[in-house]
């Protein structure tokens, strides 16, 4: 978990995570410079939870500080990522921990697996208004780098997918877009496994200070489409190449090829078009795969 100026809704999360059911937790919390009472709650609950380890940090950004957190925390089979705002079912994480073990049966340990759900997306006071639609999505590479990723707190992985995710420093432009982006593009270049859960395990809180969201309601999702279209700008391409330089060789020839498209687009119409045209770059999604494309024909990947 990284935190920043989260007293309002931390206790509760962190209530949340400790109840977990069938595993054994053992709780990362880095703050990221908080100037509220975030960092008095945390120490309230380390002092009686010898579970949960302290990071105080400076202001490092929630990019950054997520991955560097990651780095810290080792010697263990499974790992997830945490917001500071939601509430976790008993069995969100052993539900996960059980739809990774059965994927182990088919990719062994060598192989980077990602596991995520759908979840319940709640207001401030964790009233339910919708569960997320991601049963439909496409899971590939192509739908990752046309769509940006699942919010991470959705996410466990196994310690393989750990290992690709720390070996390069937290400032890499892998991470440009999220941690989140970087693990689910990191699974498939590496022929891992993507498991996805249709089961809601946890409660999405909405609020006025949520850095990462999900809006309600079709004219507020379009317009977000919009914002981020430009605030996100040539990320995509940047991500790829990053990635290419990053791992190079140790990517599937695959997924190589699809990297390489992206990379390019900017510079050559035919990989331009290939993106707009291609069936793979597709998400499942009618809206977003036209905004994707759409963003690809006008060079905002």
């Amino acid at each position: 978990m990284s935190t920043y100026n989260g007293e309002k809704y931390l206790a509760e999360q962190l209530d949340s995570i400790l109840a977990q059911e069938c595993v054994h937790v053992e709780l990362f919390v880095r703050d990221d410079g908080s100037t509220d009472s975030t960092k008095d709650i945390l120490r309230e609950y380390a002092s009686s939870h010898k579970n949960i380890h302290l990071i105080f940090g400076e202001n490092i950004g929630w990019r950054a500080s997520f991955v560097t957190e990651l780095g810290l925390a080792s010697g263990y089979e499974f790992y997830s990522f945490s917001d500071q705002d939601d509430f976790w079912e008993k069995d969100k994480l052993s539900s996960a921990v059980m739809l990774i073990k059965q994927a182990r049966q088919v990719k062994s340990k060598n192989f980077p697996i990602l596991y995520y759900s759908n979840n319940n997306i709640s207001d401030s006071k964790l009233r339910f208004i919708r569960k997320t639609k991601l049963d439909k999505r496409v899971r590939s590479l192509e739908s990752v780098l046309i769509r940006m990723s699942v919010p991470g707190c959705f996410m466990v992985m196994n310690d393989k997918l750990r290992e690709l995710i720390i070996s390069r420093p937290a400032t890499d432009e892998i991470f440009i877009r999220g941690h989140d982006t970087a693990a689910m593009i990191l699974t498939y270049i590496f022929g891992g496994s993507v498991v996805f859960d249709t089961n809601a395990h946890m409660f999405y809180r909405q609020h006025e200070n949520n850095t990462v969201g999900t809006p309600n309601g079709i004219i507020s999702r379009i317009k977000k489409e919009f914002t981020d279209m430009l605030r996100y700008k040539g990320m995509e391409a940047v991500i790829a190449k990053a990635m290419l330089r990053a791992y190079g060789e140790r990517i599937t020839p695959q997924a190589r090829d699809t990297l390489e498209t992206v990379a390019g687009y900017r510079e050559h119409m035919f990989s331009r078009l290939s993106i707009v045209f291609s069936p793979k770059f597709r998400t499942g999604d009618w809206r977003l795969t036209i905004f994707g494309k759409f963003k690809a024909l006008l060079g905002l990947l």
